[in-house]
């Protein structure tokens, strides 16, 4: 029994230190190391627990050649509870988990393709349930394969064949697909593999060939998501790259069928959600709701979707509806694993465009598109109506059928130009391309697409095309067209063809347009023999823009290596717009070999041109490539030259020599005083100049011996050239003397930077400045040089002048031309500029002075250099002329510092001061302010119009926009009208002058803005053709961005008479009002007789109401009469029934109308005699009115003249203007007087 009791102890000792190992962390440890010696490629740290209960791993790894496993942290718990109904974890996680696949498995036992992939049914005898799954920042590595995982979270029930997936949750999943490795030494095992298996499954049946199929599927256990999330999701391959912000899923899968009842995907650029309930057997019946909406994915941002597929994969039935930017519908079914794709399908739209947002430059009207059938025999069809910027617009409708090898075109129909375009054929598809067609076309018109070549075209193109791998040929057996062209009649017809080596067959091609004819007959191959016929006799028949006749012929013979080109064409009369030719002739043969030979000349003879009018111009080139010569003429004005060149060409080197040359123009005439040597490498595009010199008068041009191509060096030389030849581009009163001379030095290389020097000074010069009246005035200039150096690194220029009365300037700059900034430095000096000095080139101001001097310093980017320093202008003085203001004790001073500046100034006028405020700053847009105060300042304008004006205003730029604001007060003036300038009366605008050239009006390129309030005080009066009145009023003028200029107020007359019919009318009430665009105001004026020149109390005056332009005029009177009386009232101030009769009413009234209508032609005739300002007019009321006529003899001096229209008496006035408000008149008559006239104001 002893040895029974001995096993029986052993035994319970052995259980006793088995579970003691496996229930002890010792233990476990234990064991767990003994197993790492047993299997090297694992290796595991147990830090906390036991396998059994639960167990904190801190290390696991594997590695084999194969697949390397790293995990750095593991932890679980089971609770053993749960048993025996369910297996339960508690918790199962892990962290850093780096998992490697070294190289892809090899083995060729690939699962069969079978129809059915049913996996059976699974019945598991205990249940499984896990509390958490929690993996942290998980890796795996495969070649071609990234794929990095954060954070990963669920829980997981399994029982009963049914498993329930807790709220998984997937965050920061990045899925890198790398470029593809070199393919592996197993892939043909792998392909022979496919290739055997594919062949032990027999002969493919005709239904296999064209039915692809998806296996049914059965899933062993039910699966529930409730829901599943994944956020932070991104995948890149290459460049490309996606980003998936979150998705959440909602599904149920039992045995074949899968519910998805929520999807929803959020991403950056768009949106989308989807629902589906499929069966994954049978034909995979199916039904499939989606949508979705682009959120930023430029252009169509915006877009929305929605997607229905219902049925099965033998009939799927699809509806997709585009929303917002495209509106557009395409529905119908499909048979999507059937090869031949059997399907009807139709896309509808009510409007396309491109771009989708704006106004589209592509645009399509409601159309369709159509297809039914298969792949091996279809249906399409398409119509819609196209707009295209530039395009006339066009409807096309399409008639499509065939399969995969041949196309047949039944219907391609364009509605565009008024007319029909239809093109059929058939196109066949295989190892080449062949289509046979036919184009007609049915009175397509040219009119929108070109209004001034107007054309109409009928008729048939029957045409082929073949394209094989390089080769094609283009054939057109028949071509006939008819027609007009410029209302001529138009007719072509003919037959060619082409292939990719440009070979030309052509039989016959005849072109003919009313009179106008060309013919082409012949083959263009090896050998060429095509003859071209052109007579056309008039150009305008065919070309609206061109003028004459063409007639010749063009010959091409030979071999196609070395073609014979015989050319013989003559013009006459050519013209294009302004350019006309009498008569031109081109003549010549020319072989086009690889050294081509002949003789060509062109002669053209008066051809004219505003500004130039050439008598003759021939060029003409004869000769070979060992020897040639060419030589150009041209006789005319304002440029002449005669030009000879001769020249051989040795392996692509040409030897040249300009024998002989000159030019003339308005600036002289140059003359080549020897031959020079000129040199050209073709291979290397390089010249080589010999020394090249040119005399004219005392000056010397020369261009000294200069290499010229990648790399080179050049020197140019200018001796005494004098300054005077440059006198036609000059104004007439400035005269410049003396000469200057000049050098430049230029040197290149493709390895260094461009040097050059120039150097310029002048001799003798000066300015002679001539007055009107012939006096001269000399300004000698003491010095004039300009000194300029490129370096390797900077370009430097020095300036200097030094002339007495126009001052000393001294400009030194430096700039670092290959910088990236390219910066400049420097500075600009001149002092001592008298303004006076300048008077004589600015006629149209009577004074002119001051002192102008300049001090700055430039540093920066040249593009946008920094200036720092002063301009001011002291003690000036102008005005006068033209000019409304005189202007004196003119101070201003600019200053600028870096990208600001600041101005101040101020001037008088008159008695008025003015003052000058502003800043600018141009650091990025430009953005200035400039304010203008004064009081009282005088305005002069030709001695008609002198007004005291107060300006308070401001001139603004900002934005890109110039603004104008602020107010201008007119205290007092006076307007004083007695005669229009030549064409102050302009042409209305509805006017049209036929052959009249307008030239376009110049518009400011920044918008204008203006807020200006114009306050007229009453002492402001107008002396204006018999209207004589105070001025009162307020104006408001307004502009926008892109509006007009706009005037909104009232001005009131007061206190003022106006003649007319002879007569003094007193103004009882004068508006004009101001309501819409400044020169169309509206009248309101009522003016009566002088109450105290009338009779029989009565009251008759006119009204004048309505626009300015076409005012309506009514007499009246008080009391009411009829319109004689009352006219009569108005001119004679009495009634018809006085007893001075009619006579004299009637009389003074057509004296006035006349001379009115005759106030131009009698001013004229003045001008005729030398006498300014000649009127004719009446004056006084009654029997005692007088017909006076005026003018002036002398500057302020005016006579006049009057007679009695009823009596006898004259009289003779003499009027002398001593100041501007102070006159003497003598007046000799019935009673002979001496007057003194003196104008004051009262403030």
């Amino acid at each position: 029994m002893m040895w029974l009791r001995r096993i029986f102890l052993a035994g319970i000792f052995f259980i006793t230190v088995i579970i003691g190992l496996l229930l002890s962390h010792q233990g476990n440890a234990w064991l767990l190391k003994l197993t790492t010696r047993w299997v090297p490629q694992l290796q595991i740290e147990l830090s906390q627990g036991t396998l059994l209960f639960g167990a904190e791993i801190s290390h696991l790894s594997w590695q084999d050649e194969m697949i390397e496993l790293d995990i750095a942290n593991i932890r679980y718990r089971m609770d053993w509870s749960c048993l025996p109904q369910t297996l339960c974890l508690t918790e199962l996680a892990a962290a850093q988990a780096n998992i490697a696949l070294l190289a892809l498995s090899t083995d060729s036992d690939t699962p069969s393709n079978d129809a059915e992939a049913s996996l059976g049914s699974i019945s598991l005898p205990i249940a499984l349930e896990v509390g958490n799954i929690d993996l942290k920042q998980v890796s795996y590595r495969q070649p071609g394969l990234v794929v990095d995982l954060e954070h990963f979270f669920t829980q997981l029930k399994v029982n009963n064949q049914q498993g329930v997936w807790a709220n998984p949750s997937i965050h920061g999943l990045t899925v890198a697909m790398l470029p593809d490795q070199p393919a592996q030494e197993t892939e043909p095992a792998h392909s022979q593999h496919n290739s055997s298996s594919a062949a032990g499954k027999g002969n493919l049946t005709a239904q296999d060939k064209s039915l692809l199929s998806l296996p049914e599927i059965h899933l062993p256990i039910a699966i529930e998501l409730a829901p599943a999330s994944l956020s932070q999701f991104v995948f890149t391959q290459d460049a490309t790259r996606i980003d998936v912000t979150s998705v959440l899923l909602r599904a149920k899968a039992q045995d074949a069928n899968i519910k998805i009842t929520e999807l929803d995907l959020v991403m950056p650029q768009a949106n989308a959600a989807m629902s589906a309930n499929v069966e994954m057997q049978d034909t995979w019946p199916m039904q499939l709701d989606a949508s979705a909406e682009v959120k930023d994915f430029a252009p169509v941002t915006g877009q929305k979707l929605t997607l229905n597929l219902q049925g099965d994969l033998d009939k799927l039935h699809a509806d997709v509806h585009l929303n917002q930017l495209i509106e557009a519908q395409l529905s119908g079914h499909v048979a999507p694993l059937n090869l031949d794709f059997p399907h009807q399908l139709k896309l509808t739209w009510p409007t396309l465009q491109w771009p989708l947002t704006g106004k589209g430059d592509y645009r399509l009207a409601a159309g369709e598109m159509s297809s039914k059938g298969s792949l091996k025999q279809f249906a399409a069809s398409a119509f819609s109506k196209a707009n295209i910027d530039g395009v006339p617009e066009f409807a096309f409708a399409a008639d499509v059928t065939g399969n995969l090898s041949k196309i047949k075109v039944k219907r391609l129909q364009l509605d565009t130009l008024q007319g029909k375009a239809l093109l059929s054929g058939d196109l066949s598809l295989g190892d080449s391309i062949a289509w046979q067609g036919q184009l007609g076309l049915d009175n397509i018109r040219s009119d929108e697409l070109a209004p001034d070549f107007p054309a109409d075209v009928s008729g048939n193109i029957t045409h082929e095309f073949k394209l094989a791998g390089d080769k094609w040929a283009v054939n057109v057996p028949d071509l006939k067209l008819d027609g007009s062209l410029m209302n001529e009649p138009l007719h072509i017809s003919g037959q060619f063809s082409t292939n990719q080596d440009l070979a030309f067959d052509i039989p016959g091609v005849d072109i003919v347009n009313g009179l106008n004819q060309i013919h082409a007959k012949g083959k263009v191959s090896q050998q060429a023999n095509l003859h071209v016929r052109i007579d056309v006799p008039d150009i305008t028949k065919s070309y609206p823009d061109g003028r004459g006749s063409i007639k010749g012929e063009i010959k091409v013979s030979g071999a196609l290596t070395a073609p014979e080109l015989d050319i013989n064409l003559s013009a006459l009369a050519l013209g294009f717009a302004e350019l006309s030719i009498a008569q031109a002739n081109v003549q010549g043969k020319v072989v086009a070999a690889e050294k081509p030979s002949g003789n060509i000349s062109l002669v053209a003879e008066d051809i004219m041109q505003p500004g130039f009018n050439l008598t003759k111009v021939a060029l003409s080139l004869d000769g070979d490539a060992n020897a040639h010569q060419a030589a150009l003429a041209i006789e005319g004005t304002p440029v002449a030259a005669n030009v000879v060149v001769s020249g051989k060409l040795q392996k692509n080197t040409w030897q040249g020599s300009l024998n002989q040359a000159w030019f003339s123009s308005i600036e002289g005439r140059w003359q080549l005083a020897a031959p020079a040597a000129i040199t050209a490498d073709i291979d290397k595009a390089a010249l080589d100049l010999a020394q090249q010199c040119w005399h004219s008068d005392n000056s010397r041009f020369c261009i000294e011996p200069s290499q010229v191509g990648s790399s080179g060096q050049a020197s140019l030389n200018l001796e005494r050239y004098l300054l005077n030849r440059v006198q036609p581009f000059m104004p007439a009163q400035a005269v410049l003397n003396g000469s200057i001379s000049s050098q430049l030095a230029l040197k290149w290389s493709p390895d260094t930077k461009p040097t050059a020097k120039l150097t310029l000074a002048a001799e003798d010069a000066g300015f002679t400045f001539i007055e009107d009246k012939g006096t001269e005035h000399a300004v000698p200039i003491k010095q004039l040089s300009l000194d300029g150096q490129l370096d390797q690194s900077k370009a430097k220029i020095d300036f200097k002048l030094d002339a007495a009365a126009l001052g000393q300037a001294d400009v030194a700059l430096s700039v670092a031309p290959y910088s990236e900034q390219q910066n400049v430095q420097g500075t600009l000096r001149y002092q001592g500029l008298d303004l006076a000095a300048l008077h004589y080139l600015v006629p149209v101001l009577e004074r002119l002075k001051g002192a102008l001097s300049l001090d700055m310093m430039v540093s920066g980017p040249l593009q946008k250099p920094a200036i720092q320093g002063q301009l001011v202008l002291t003690d000036a003085e102008l005005g006068g002329g033209s000019m409304p203001m005189m202007l004196t004790g003119l101070q201003t001073k600019l200053t600028l510092d870096g990208y600001q500046g600041a101005l101040s100034g101020e001037f008088y006028s008159g008695k008025g001061k003015a003052e000058l405020d502003g800043e600018f700053d141009w650091q990025k847009e430009l953005d200035a302010w400039l304010t203008l105060k004064g009081d009282k300042l005088e305005v002069d304008y030709l001695s008609q119009v002198r007004l005291n004006v107060s300006p308070d205003i401001k001139l603004a730029v900002a934005d890109k926009a110039v603004s104008l604001t602020g107010q201008v007060e007119v205290p007092s003036g006076l307007i004083h009208v007695t005669s229009l300038p030549a064409g102050a009366v302009s042409m209305s605008d509805d006017i049209v002058v036929v052959d009249d050239e307008v030239a376009p009006k110049q518009t400011s390129n920044m918008p204008i803005i203006m807020d200006l309030a114009i306050r007229i005080l009453d002492r402001v009066e107008i002396d204006a053709f018999g209207l004589r009145t105070h001025l009162q009023g307020l104006l408001a003028v307004k502009k926008k961005v892109d509006g007009p200029v706009l005037t909104n107020g009232e001005i009131h007359l007061v206190d003022g008479t106006y003649r007319a019919f002879g007569q003094s009318l007193v103004i009882n009430r004068g508006q004009i009002i101001f309501s819409g665009p400044p020169d169309k105001p509206f009248l309101s004026v009522d003016a009566i007789r002088d109450p105290d020149l009338i009779e029989d109390d009565v009251t008759a005056g006119i009204k004048l109401e309505g626009p300015v332009s076409e005012p309506e005029v009514t007499i009246y009177s008080q009391p009411a009469m009829d319109q004689q009386n009352a006219l009569s009232y108005l001119l004679r101030g009495r009634g018809m029934d006085s007893d001075s009769g009619d006579n004299s009413m009637v009389t003074t009234m057509l004296i006035s109308m006349g001379v009115g209508r005759t106030a131009g032609t009698i001013n004229q005739i003045g001008e005729a005699f030398g006498v300014k300002d000649l009127s004719v007019d009446s004056s006084g009321s009654g029997d005692s009115s007088k017909l006076t006529i005026s003018g002036y003899i002398l500057p302020g001096v005016q006579v006049r003249y009057g007679i009695g229209l009823f009596d006898s008496v004259t009289d003779v006035a003499i009027r002398y203007e001593v100041l501007p408000k102070l006159y003497l008149e003598a007046v000799s008559g019935l009673n002979n007087a001496f007057d003194i006239y003196y104008e004051f104001d009262w403030e």
